[in-house]
């Protein structure tokens, strides 16, 4: 497996109810890619800036971290 460098540390996050929680409190993932494991399965991997994210990160882990205001609406 190859992993691309970033030229900051990053973390990789798979989890999609924390990376619509990161994205809602405006924190932009450096990059977005396609994964698969060894049993194919396939997964959307988020990479985000280890530093920016430090603090949304710790608020996850204490489930303190809500929705933020950077939703779009869109009307069906």
């Amino acid at each position: 497996m190859i992993f691309k460098t970033y030229d900051v540390p990053v973390v990789r996050i798979l989890n999609q109810w924390q990376v619509i929680l990161y994205l809602s409190n405006g924190l932009k993932p450096k990059d977005v890619y396609a994964s698969k494991n060894s049993k194919e399965e396939y997964k959307i991997v988020y990479v985000f800036d280890k530093e920016q994210s430090q603090q949304l990160f710790d608020k996850f882990r204490r489930h303190e971290l809500d929705i933020g205001g950077s939703i779009l609406v869109v009307d069906n």
